[in-house]
């Protein structure tokens, strides 16, 4: 019986945090698009500080930097990862 508590509290925990996620990730995006892309950005970050990776963040994220024009600098290793993650080089 112990087991099935435990069990279940675990797929509820790991249910809760991807549900999150999403919930971050149509924040970000809301933010983008009412052009608030430093906002956006941080709640990015949040979500990317759960070790959650994919392409479809790290573009958003890249966007974001290109349009507060600081892309260069870090926006660019974002787009990096999300052209890698999308197999865009074919080399995975």
């Amino acid at each position: 019986m112990k087991r099935v508590v435990v069990y279940i509290a675990l797929f509820v925990g790991v249910f809760v945090q991807a549900q999150s996620s999403e919930e971050l990730f149509s924040q970000g995006n809301k933010l983008y698009q009412e052009g608030e892309y430093s906002k956006a950005i941080d709640i990015y970050d949040e979500i990317e500080a759960k070790n959650i990776e994919s392409a479809d963040l790290y573009f958003n994220i890249g966007n974001c930097y290109y349009m507060i024009t600081d892309f260069i600098c870090i926006g660019s290793c974002r787009l990096i990862k999300f052209l890698i993650l999308r197999n865009f080089f074919g080399i995975c």
